[in-house]
């Protein structure tokens, strides 16, 4: 299973942004006692960090990228083993010349780290924390997919907008599909999901999200790709004026559906032809917060800070709560809770939207690690890397 990383700097500019000045007190106060350790990012802790997340590979491992603030300084990717403590196994920064920063987001497995700098694409060996290859490119690639062996890159916004793939051993990139511009639209490829079909074909999932800059207008396009035959199986076109959410379709195999989401309206539509089940109106807008299906129910953050879930084989809004103060990148569930940060900690009850548990601080916009084994999860802010018990 293959996780989407994107960086907080693209999330919609609705969303309020986190201070980089020094907290007055650490996010995790001592008397807290869920808490079990915290660590510095930095020695100098009056040094704030930014872009950190944290994702785990392994039952003892996790790793996160973490940027010093300041336009000079380096983003670092590094490796942690954690047990009772925190220990750094390795540490890359093995940019070109030139380059210094994490600046299109990054995709991962337990294999291996996929990262986008600029116009430069690096793979990293997650055990050994040394680059595999590393490529630099004419142009600003938008970073969109890690699908089994395979990565996925894009030309980014113009005229077309291209498709490449590489195998992760190689890196030896290669055009596969090409979406062009019509009626003066510019076209852009967004990120992809991938499952395969009864035939076993891998079938990758996609928008080509579009703008005409002298109307002002956009639409999208939606896409089923056959990556094994090398040919679309479907295509549904400008299915809304909106603007669409900036994240993969969500797919759920088993039940052969996935969901799309543009700015006001969930769609629900047959994987292997594109035929529409359901569509309804959102609330409010969801740009920049991915959606997460969990027991039947699409859960997702609004723009303006509302929890809301909508049943997953019919459509039905569900609840639709405000919850704190906008939008999220992502939600982790387990054990019939969710966990997200919105700078605080939430812990909700997924079936009514319910606050079960909330930790107050200034935690980075990624959902924690969670560590089923150690009943323990892992956050960062701006400072500290810290482990908290999880609840009852």
């Amino acid at each position: 299973m293959w996780t989407i990383v994107l960086f907080i700097a693209l999330l919609s500019g609705s969303c309020k942004k986190s201070t980089l000045e020094a907290p007055a007190s650490p996010a995790s106060p001592t008397k807290d006692t869920l808490l079990v350790w915290k660590v510095p990012i930095y020695q100098d802790t009056a040094r704030a960090g930014y872009s950190g997340f944290l994702r785990k590979i392994a039952d003892d491992r996790i790793f996160g990228n973490t940027t010093k603030a300041g336009n000079s300084e380096t983003s670092v990717i590094s490796l942690y083993r954690v047990t009772d403590g925190v220990e750094k196994i390795w540490d890359w920064k093995d940019y070109f010349p030139g380059e210094t920063k994490v600046k299109e987001g990054m995709m991962y497995d337990d294999r291996y780290a996929y990262i986008n700098a600029g116009n430069c694409l690096y793979l990293v060996n997650m055990n050994t924390g040394q680059t595999v290859w590393r490529s630099k490119l004419a142009y600003n690639p938008g970073l969109v997919g890690f699908i089994g062996d395979n990565v996925f890159h894009t030309s980014g916004l113009g005229s077309n907008s291209t498709l490449y793939v590489a195998d992760v051993t190689t890196g030896d990139w290669q055009p596969i599909f090409t979406a062009e511009g019509e009626d003066g639209f510019e076209s852009d490829i967004k990120r992809i999901a991938g499952a395969r079909n009864a035939h076993g074909d891998m079938i990758l999932y996609f928008q080509n999200r579009q703008y005409n800059y002298s109307s002002f207008t956009s639409r999208v396009d939606i896409y089923a790709y056959n990556l094994t035959k090398g040919e679309i199986l479907w295509k549904l076109e400008d299915i809304s004026p909106q603007e669409s959410n900036i994240f993969s379709p969500v797919l759920d195999p088993e039940n052969r559906r996935m969901y799309f989401l543009t700015w006001h309206t969930i769609f629900c539509w047959d994987m292997d032809t594109g035929e529409e089940i359901w569509k309804v109106p959102l609330a409010a807008g969801v740009l920049a917060s991915y959606p997460v299906l969990y027991d039947g129910k699409l859960i997702m953050k609004t723009d303006q800070g509302y929890l809301t879930a909508f049943d997953a084989e019919t459509g039905q809004e569900l609840y639709y709560v405000k919850q704190g103060a906008c939008c999220i990148y992502d939600m982790t569930a387990y054990k019939g809770r969710l966990y997200y940060t919105d700078r605080s900690l939430y812990i909700v009850n997924p079936n009514t939207g319910e606050v079960l548990h909330k930790i107050g601080g200034d935690f980075q916009s990624w959902p924690p690690v969670i560590d089923a084994e150690r009943n323990v999860m892992y956050l960062m802010d701006h400072y500290y890397m810290y482990c908290y018990k999880i609840p009852e």
